[in-house]
C-alpha cells in the first residue's frame, strides 16, 4: 500500500516531500490511513485539520478528542474548529451535507493561507468516485458530473483515489490503526449512504469489478469531455464579445451549430442561469426582446446578438444636477469636463466616449437622467427631431443597454445621449469660440 501510494503521487505529480500539507482528519478510516501514509512518506511539514460539525452530540466531541490524541502521537500541529452546522444550513437554505461541505472547505483554505501550507489532503478513495458518479447520474447531471473526482483540484489533493475501500480496510487492519466509526454513515436516509450500502453492493453481485468499471467509465468521459471542452471554448471565443462586465453573443453563429446547447451552456455557466432553462433560452434567441434572469445576471435577446448584463447595471436611479462646471463628477457615472479654445488645431475626437459642444449654447444647471417615453433629440448630422425610441431601434441598441444609458440635458433639451450621439443643435461649428469637451472616464 505504501509503495502504491507513493507511486500514485508520483504518477499524478501531486506533490513531493518538500511540500507543506494539511491533512483533513475526521477520525474515520480513510483519513486515518491517509494521515499514516503521509507520515510514512516523510512530508517536510504536516498539520492536522479537524471540523466538529456538532451534529452528533457527544460522539462529535469524542471524534475531536480522538483526533487531538493523534496529533500528539504524530507530534503534528492541530487545527480544530466547531460549526453551528444546522443553523448555517437553515440560514443558507442548504442541506446539512452541503452546508458541512461549504463550511469545511472555506475553513480549510483560511487555515492553509494563514499558516503557509501548500496543499490540503483529503481522504477520498476509489469507491467515492463510483458513488459520486451514481449519485450525479441519478440527479440528472450533465457530463461534467460524470467525470469522477479529480486527484488535484486547486489546493485540494486526493492521494488515496487509487485505493478501494476494501484495500484501505485491509491496510488499516495490518498496520493496527485505530479509527472511529461515524454513526451517520450507517443511515440510509442519505442518498450517498443508500448508494454505498445498497446500490454498489448489488452492482458488484452482477459484476465483481463494478467499481473499477465505473471509475474507468468516469475517466473515459473526462477524457472526452476535455476534448469537447477545448472545441467549445475555442468556438465561444469567436462568438462572444466582452465589454467590461457584460458580454454580447452572436445569435447567428451560435444557431449554426448542429448542437448549440453545449455551447450555450458553456457561455452561460458562470452567470447563474438554470441549465433546465437552456432549451427555452435557445428558442427565444429567434425572437428579439425576450428576457431571462438569474440571481446575478439578466439575458436579453436582440436581432443579431443576445446580451448578458450584471443586474446592478440595470438599476434605474434618479436624475442628477450639475449646478456649475466642475473638473469631474463620479455620480451617477464618471465624466471629466474641460473648456478648450476653438482653434484651427482643434480636432473633434471620433471616440464615443468624448463629446464636444459649443460651450456658449450650454446652460447650467445640467441634468443627467435616464431616458423616458416621449424623449426626442436631433441626432448629430440630422436636421429633424427623432424620438429616442426610434433612434434605439435604428441603431439596434439592445434593451439592457437602453436601460443602463444616461442622458445629458441642458435647459430642458437633450444635448448628449451619453456614449452614443450628441444633439446636432449643440455641435461645434466654425463660429464656436469655446468648446466644452466631456469625456466618459473609467
Amino acid at each position: 500500500m505504501e509503495h502504491k501510494f507513493k507511486q500514485y503521487i508520483s504518477d499524478k505529480q501531486l506533490f513531493n516531500n518538500k511540500h507543506a500539507i494539511l491533512v483533513a482528519v475526521s477520525g474515520g478510516i480513510d483519513s486515518i490511513v491517509l494521515l499514516h501514509l503521509l507520515h510514512l512518506t516523510k512530508i517536510k511539514r504536516l498539520g492536522i485539520l479537524h471540523c466538529n460539525f456538532q451534529l452528533r452530540g457527544k460522539e462529535s466531541d469524542n471524534d475531536e478528542s480522538f483526533v487531538l490524541s493523534l496529533s500528539k502521537k504524530y507530534n503534528l500541529p492541530f487545527f480544530v474548529t466547531r460549526f453551528h452546522t444546522k443553523s448555517f444550513a437553515r440560514l443558507q437554505n442548504l442541506s446539512i451535507q452541503e452546508a458541512a461541505r461549504v463550511l469545511r472547505y472555506r475553513w480549510f483554505e483560511s487555515i492553509r493561507k494563514e499558516n503557509n501550507y501548500d496543499l490540503i489532503a483529503v481522504g477520498h478513495n476509489k469507491n467515492d468516485i463510483a458513488e459520486t458518479f451514481l449519485f450525479n447520474l441519478l440527479r440528472g447531471t450533465g457530463t461534467d458530473g460524470l467525470t469522477g473526482i479529480k486527484p488535484l483540484s486547486g489546493k485540494i489533493v486526493r492521494p488515496l483515489l487509487f485505493a478501494s475501500r476494501e484495500e484501505i480496510k485491509y491496510f488499516a487492519r495490518e498496520a493496527q490503526l485505530l479509527f472511529r466509526e461515524d454513526s451517520s454513515n450507517r443511515s440510509e436516509k442519505y442518498a450517498r449512504n443508500f448508494i454505498r450500502h445498497r446500490i454498489l453492493p448489488s452492482l458488484q453481485k452482477v459484476n465483481i469489478q463494478a467499481i473499477d468499471h465505473i471509475v474507468a467509465a468516469a475517466k473515459k468521459i473526462d477524457d472526452t469531455n476535455q476534448i469537447a471542452l477545448e472545441t467549445i471554448r475555442n468556438f465561444a471565443n469567436k462568438i462572444v464579445i466582452h465589454h467590461h462586465d457584460k458580454i454580447s453573443v452572436s445569435v447567428k453563429l451560435l444557431l449554426k451549430q448542429k448542437q448549440p446547447i453545449p455551447f450555450l451552456y458553456f457561455i452561460l455557466k458562470d452567470f447563474g442561469f438554470n441549465p433546465k432553462e437552456l432549451p427555452k433560452i435557445l428558442e427565444a434567441l429567434n425572437y428579439p426582446g425576450r428576457q431571462f434572469h438569474s440571481s446575478s445576471h439578466s439575458l436579453f435577446t436582440g436581432r443579431d446578438f443576445f446580451y448578458i448584463y450584471p443586474k446592478q447595471n440595470l438599476v434605474t436611479k434618479k436624475s442628477f444636477r450639475i449646478e456649475t462646471l466642475k473638473p469631474e463628477i463620479t455620480e451617477p457615472i464618471n465624466l471629466a469636463f474641460s473648456i478648450i479654445e476653438n482653434t484651427d488645431n482643434f480636432v473633434i475626437k471620433k471616440n464615443n466616449r468624448f463629446a464636444s459642444f459649443d460651450y456658449d449654447k450650454i446652460i447650467f444647471p445640467l441634468i443627467i437622467r435616464k431616458w423616458k417615453n416621449g424623449d426626442s433629440f436631433y441626432p448629430l448630422g440630422m436636421k429633424k427631431k427623432k424620438k429616442l425610441s426610434d433612434f434605439f431601434i435604428d441603431e439596434k441598441i439592445p434593451i439592457p443597454e437602453k436601460e443602463a444609458m444616461w442622458l445629458l440635458e441642458t435647459d430642458g433639451a437633450i444635448c448628449w445621449l451619453i456614449g452614443k450621439r450628441i444633439d446636432d443643435r449643440f455641435k461645434v461649428t466654425p463660429t464656436t469660440k469655446r468648446i466644452l469637451q466631456i469625456e466618459m472616464t473609467e
